[in-house]
């Protein structure tokens, strides 16, 4: 099996893909195999994209957690921020559900029509992976989509090396207490035998 592809940048949101493949199945069995799993890795390409937005998103949630966290949610008027109808407290529910009625981008109100529900991959508190239907408003997918990556590579790369330097520090820490204590008690040590 050989593949190749080539990527081009045409301009700030196109991406052209060629892509080329060669497969050589030893035997009738085995091409009826491996020929249908290869066309689908081939096109697993076309997912680059999709998978570039929703990290995006994925980025901009963590980031819009961590301000709401320290200033807290605004308040809104209780209008849809797209189309701008009024939203009733019957529409909004009363019953804890008005949370499935908010973009969780911008905080806004958003109507049935509105709304716009994608599946998005956390990592929860015990290290596992979870889907969930996340509300949005078109604006702020619109704006997840024109974002440029290289803001949350940045911000990536910057707070794994923050996180990289606090722990080689601590235990940089942790060593030099270590040494300092076995040494003090060779001194005590040598010094009362």
């Amino acid at each position: 099996m050989t593949a190749c592809g080539i990527f081009r940048q045409l301009g700030p949101d196109t991406v052209e893909v060629y892509g080329s493949g060669i497969v050589d199945p030893a035997g009738d069995i085995i091409k009826a195999l491996v020929v249908p799993s290869m066309a689908t890795g081939y096109l697993t390409v076309l997912k680059y994209a999709h998978c570039s937005k929703m990290n995006k998103i994925s980025w901009l949630l963590a980031k819009r957690y961590e301000s709401a966290k320290e200033l807290g949610a605004p308040g809104r008027a209780h209008i849809c921020v797209t189309c701008c109808t009024s939203i009733s407290k019957l529409r909004r529910g009363d019953y804890g559900r008005s949370e499935g009625s908010t973009c969780k981008l911008c905080n806004g109100y958003l109507c049935r029509s509105c709304r716009i529900q994608r599946k998005v991959t956390f990592t929860s508190s015990d290290l596992q992976m979870e889907q969930r239907k996340v509300s949005f408003c078109g604006l702020c997918l619109q704006q997840a989509r024109t974002m440029s990556p290289l803001e949350v590579i940045k911000d990536l790369v910057l707070s794994s090396s923050k996180d990289r330097h606090l722990a080689t520090t601590s235990s940089a820490t942790l060593d030099s207490s270590y040494v300092s204590s076995t040494s003090s008690e060779y001194y005590q040590s040598e010094y009362s035998g």
